[in-house]
């Protein structure tokens, strides 16, 4: 309250030194001074605003909010104005502490899945893509053993003179899981 009460004090200086300011400025004695010196005076139009809101919002905390919440909880002016006068006497409580912030852990690797492609029917090998990354070629006449990623996943499987992966017809949404399995059917 205290703090208040200076504050208003030195706004009664501050708008005297303003009203002054303003008059000169209303008649028009601003305007044959020099560049920096009529900034001065914007700057110093914006301050009293800016001053102004700054202490409307001080007594309307202190009014509706603070004030209020201290005198609910049985505070009263001399009992604040002895705890300002001696603040080491009135302690604050350190009970409640905020929970640390824990620290994030790297994202988990992806499961890691062992597919087969069957190519015992063809005589010509083939290359297997995953999400458009080769991850291995089986031979013809092969049964093998690949591994990638687990999860939905985008499959292409290439054959010599085929045409790229990606192109119409080569990509296949599966979802690759332990022991999935494909088989190639080609023409004899």
């Amino acid at each position: 309250m205290r703090e208040l009460a200076a504050s208003e004090r030195l706004g009664v200086d501050l708008e005297a030194t303003w009203r002054f300011i303003a008059r000169h400025d209303e008649v028009g004695a601003t305007a044959g001074l020099m560049p920096n010196t009529r900034t001065q005076v914007a700057a110093a139009r914006k301050g009293w605003k800016l001053a102004l809101a700054d202490i409307s919002e001080l007594r309307a905390e202190w009014t509706r909010s603070l004030g209020p919440e201290l005198r609910a909880v049985g505070c009263n002016d001399r009992l604040l104005a002895a705890a300002v006068a001696d603040p080491a006497r009135y302690h604050v409580v350190e009970d409640d502490r905020p929970e640390a912030i824990p620290t994030t852990q790297p994202p988990r690797p992806r499961a890691r899945a062992t597919f087969y492609v069957d190519n015992t029917e063809c005589i010509d090998p083939v290359e297997v893509w995953i999400d458009g990354a080769q991850i291995g070629q089986v031979g013809p006449g092969r049964r093998s053993a690949l591994v990638a990623d687990g999860g939905e996943r985008t499959l292409c499987l290439l054959v010599p003179g085929a045409p790229q992966c990606g192109d119409r017809g080569t990509v296949r949404q599966v979802y690759l899981h332990d022991g999935w399995s494909v088989t190639m059917h080609c023409p004899k």
